[in-house]
């Protein structure tokens, strides 16, 4: 009994954790958006490689951050707008953008997230 508590209480706190992270994260997002988007519209494409879009994203970025963080910020704004973000799990790993969503709703969308 003792055991599944300790495992209860471990799941708490890793949920806890999570549930501080993404509060952390998502007013970061509206400004990812406009970025994400900028890129796009400057390539004149919809369609991008996943390595190239984190490399320009990392390069444009105000404070230093790892591929990692990038791509789980992506993830994030997939969940939460995926019609107009989508990342691809199979090679090659791109990410798509729906060009005809305004950007102007996917930032107010983000904006509410919580």
């Amino acid at each position: 009994i003792r055991q599944k508590e300790k495992k209860e209480q471990a799941q708490k706190i890793l949920d806890s954790e999570q549930s501080s992270k993404r509060t952390k994260i998502i007013p970061l997002l509206p400004e990812l958006a406009e970025s994400v988007a900028f890129l796009f519209n400057s390539q004149r494409k919809n369609v991008l490689m996943r390595k190239d879009l984190l490399e320009k994203l990392k390069d444009s970025s105000k404070s230093p951050l790892s591929d990692s963080e990038i791509l789980d910020r992506l993830s994030m704004m997939a969940e939460i707008v995926p019609e107009w973000i989508k990342l691809s799990s199979e090679v090659p790993l791109t990410v798509r953008i729906e060009k005809t969503v305004p950007l102007k709703a996917v930032k107010e969308k983000l904006s509410l997230a919580k």
